[in-house]
């Protein structure tokens, strides 16, 4: 009985581990919005607690362009503020000092945008990674096959979409296609007029 109550005293002077590192506003931002990051010095699970000066590293959807800013620091929190570019779907952040990142501020946040509407970039992004499954055996190749079917099926004259469908060709063991895309990229030069 006496390490129950000694459990629950523990555990009431225990501080709120549930107070986030990394909060935005607004929670869903639209395109062209203004989101306003801010990382929470005082939250129990914080890596920096002191002075330091801390910059966010954030990307806008599947573009993979890391773009740095320094943050503000008012009290116990440190803010950041950009509009949201269209044609995203999310925007990846994370704050760091010069030397580290603090893994619990690196976050993916959701961007709202108008009903039907899909970024390609983000779409092969997901596919890429849906095709790196099958070494890791996460997924079959049935059903990577049927992903490379429906691909196949919608064609866009993309590079990246080229580029993707090529490498899901060579991963399911289908050198024809594979070619044919091949022969497809250096009859459009794959943007370089050296190739021809």
């Amino acid at each position: 009985m006496s390490i129950l109550l000694l459990s629950a005293i523990l555990f009431s002077q225990a501080g709120d581990t549930t107070q986030p590192v990394l909060t935005w506003e607004p929670q869903m931002p639209a395109w062209g919005d203004t989101v306003t990051i801010l990382y929470h010095h005082t939250a129990p699970q914080a890596q920096f607690k002191g002075l330091t000066p801390l910059w966010i590293k954030f990307t806008e959807g599947g573009r993979y362009e890391w773009k740095t800013r320094k943050m503000k620091r008012e009290g116990g929190i440190s803010t950041v503020g950009f509009a949201v570019p269209e044609s995203v779907l999310t925007i990846t952040v994370g704050v760091h000092t010069v030397e580290t990142i603090d893994w619990q501020a690196y976050k993916s946040i959701p961007v709202a945008a108008p009903e039907g509407w899909f970024s390609i970039a983000e779409k092969l992004a997901e596919l890429r990674s849906l095709f790196l499954a099958i070494d890791m055996g996460r997924i079959s190749k049935e059903e990577a096959q049927r992903v490379l079917d429906s691909l196949r099926a919608n064609p866009q004259d993309d590079p990246g979409y080229r580029s993707i469908c090529l490498y899901g060709f060579l991963k399911l063991d289908e050198p024809d296609s594979a070619w044919a895309i091949l022969q497809y990229m250096q009859k459009k030069g794959c943007g370089n007029p050296s190739i021809q």
